[in-house]
């Protein structure tokens, strides 16, 4: 069973309890991704590395 968790707006996927892959929206814009045996190694990445996603409504 795979679970998703929202990390800062970001979005860490949980295959097993040692197998997540992390997705960033990197500053270009582009989605980027790495794979980490733990979740605090994910985490980590994310916040060496990810931005914040917020949404906005266009008026």
């Amino acid at each position: 069973m795979m679970d998703e968790i929202i990390y800062k707006g970001n979005k860490i996927v949980c295959f097993s309890s040692n197998d997540f892959q992390a997705f960033i929206i990197n500053k270009d814009g582009e989605v980027e991704s790495e794979t980490f045996t733990t979740l605090p190694a994910a985490q980590k990445w994310i916040d060496k590395y990810g931005t914040k996603i917020t949404c906005s409504e266009e008026v």
